[in-house]
């Protein structure tokens, strides 16, 4: 079985008056609660919101594809073709990825810091981005959509993989444009984002 991404928008000023002991139990129960965890056949891409008084504080971001997979591909996507991007676009999209799946240039960049530093209990995340970080990595979505198109040929030619996941450029776009919908909510709303495995 694969490992699987489950994300979700966080108020962290919420988040951080949880008891330090309850935070991980509070962030599982989020994202998978009992009560609306949905069998596989019946997965559902987009938001979910809670709809109980009092729990406006989170919200759960299905992707299209829940696997982890993709997200890690996409990254090495970026890496095979950035060099041969459009300048601002690659100055974005390294903004933007880096921030979400991409390990950097050197590989050394990791996602899955911890959410809360030295915390014992912290709940391992795949992905953490503060609210502090959200609204940076927002701008430079915004600078990189009206350039994407320009990385099709590029793309083509540098990191086209027909066996793989992310094979081709459309793909690789529909990814970073859906992740565009997470980041741009919680940004507005001054949250973080939290991927959990």
């Amino acid at each position: 079985m694969g490992l699987d991404i489950t994300l979700l928008a966080v108020d962290w000023a919420h988040l951080r008056a949880i008891p330090a002991d309850s935070r991980t139990a509070w962030l599982e129960d989020a994202a998978w609660p009992d009560d609306q965890w949905p069998p596989h056949e019946e997965y559902q891409s987009g938001w979910t919101w809670p709809e109980g008084p009092g729990e406006q504080h989170w919200a759960r971001y299905a992707f299209t594809m829940s696997s982890y997979k993709p997200h890690f591909w996409a990254g090495r996507r970026w890496d095979d073709v950035r060099d041969a991007a459009h300048p601002e676009l690659r100055v974005a999209l390294d903004t933007y990825l880096l921030a979400l799946v991409w390990e950097g240039p050197d590989g050394d960049v990791r996602h899955d810091g911890p959410v809360f530093p030295g915390d014992p209990r912290d709940p391992e995340p795949l992905a953490v981005c503060r609210p502090a970080d959200l609204p940076a990595v927002a701008e430079a979505w915004e600078r990189a959509a009206p350039l994407l198109d320009t990385l099709r040929a590029p793309y083509a030619e540098h990191a086209e993989d027909p066996h793989g996941w992310i094979r081709d450029f459309d793909q690789f776009a529909a990814f970073v444009r859906e992740w565009s919908v997470p980041v741009e909510e919680a940004a507005r709303r001054g949250w973080g984002l939290i991927g959990l495995r």
